[in-house]
């Protein structure tokens, strides 16, 4: 594990990591302060000003209801944030506990889960979460729970392969020699040794819950109609792609960066914490 000023050095000194880096903390704190920093009320209709082009008054134009897209995009930015981390929080919590059973304990319960694993990746992600969706309904949070199950297979097979060779470590076996039970073996001792190439998946999933809560949005199994989504305004904007671009353009841009950010933030992340491939970014 690299020491903190080692790592970041590393992250300084990597342009493209540092670059993604700041491009992720500007949508969040657009996200978060996304009251402060919106020009309009998103959801004020204003039809005399129906698809208006950009100006002085409204940067990006406005969309089909008048509605300024500059604000819809600041609070899109909290609507998609705010579903990629939690989804990812679900899927993270329940593949981690998981994979720690099926790898530690082994027998039936790794039969078990691993086959239902291999099930569920069976079915694309975007498809699974897609039945997902359209089974509990078309809600934020059920959102939130689709793209957290589909998940939920890379992080059993990561941490069920993190325990399996991490249990045969001395100071596991050493735990196990003086009694320590089985709950405090797996929580103490073989998750957090485990935890690195985690948080890496989770970055690099964040990019990928991001692209499936726009492509469900898309599809109409998204969040409400009413709430503003990059997804959706994609969506209600692609019917109007040639009198006006900046209704699809815009938000799908914002969606191809924060994508790239995330996955570029992930591969500079794993390979400064691999000590065997470090400075090879």
């Amino acid at each position: 594990m690299m020491k903190r000023g080692s790592f970041l050095r590393v992250l300084v000194s990597r342009w493209t990591v540092l670059l993604s880096l700041l491009l992720i903390a500007l949508f969040v704190i657009a996200a978060v302060f996304a009251p402060l920093l919106m020009p309009y009320d998103p959801f004020a209709m204003d039809l005399p000003n129906r698809l208006a082009p950009p100006s002085l008054k409204h940067l990006l134009g406005c969309d089909l209801m008048g509605r300024d897209i500059l604000s819809r995009i600041i609070y899109g930015a909290r609507t998609s944030m705010m579903i990629a981390f939690v989804s990812i929080i679900i899927g993270g919590i329940a593949g981690i506990l998981l994979g720690l059973v099926a790898g530690y304990f082994g027998g039936i319960a790794d039969t078990f889960i691993m086959r239902l694993t291999d099930a569920m990746m069976a079915i694309p992600q975007i498809v699974l979460a897609l039945g997902i969706g359209v089974a509990l309904g078309r809600s934020t949070l059920n959102l939130m729970i689709a793209i957290g199950v589909s998940s939920v297979p890379a992080y059993i097979r990561m941490m069920r392969g993190q325990t399996v060779s991490t249990k045969n470590q001395m100071y596991v076996l050493a735990a196990n020699v003086i009694g320590c039970r089985d709950s405090r073996v797996m929580y103490r001792h073989i998750l957090p040794n485990s935890i690195s190439p985690l948080i890496v998946t989770a970055t690099i999933n964040l990019g990928g819950a991001i692209m499936a809560e726009a492509s469900l949005s898309y599809l109409g199994l998204g969040v409400p109609p009413e709430i503003p989504a990059w997804g959706t305004m994609v969506s209600d904007g692609f019917q109007y792609i040639e009198t006006a671009p900046m209704l699809s353009i815009i938000p799908g841009l914002c969606i191809m960066l924060v994508v790239l950010a995330f996955n570029i933030f992930g591969d500079g992340l794993r390979d400064m914490l691999d000590p065997r491939v470090r400075g090879s970014l």
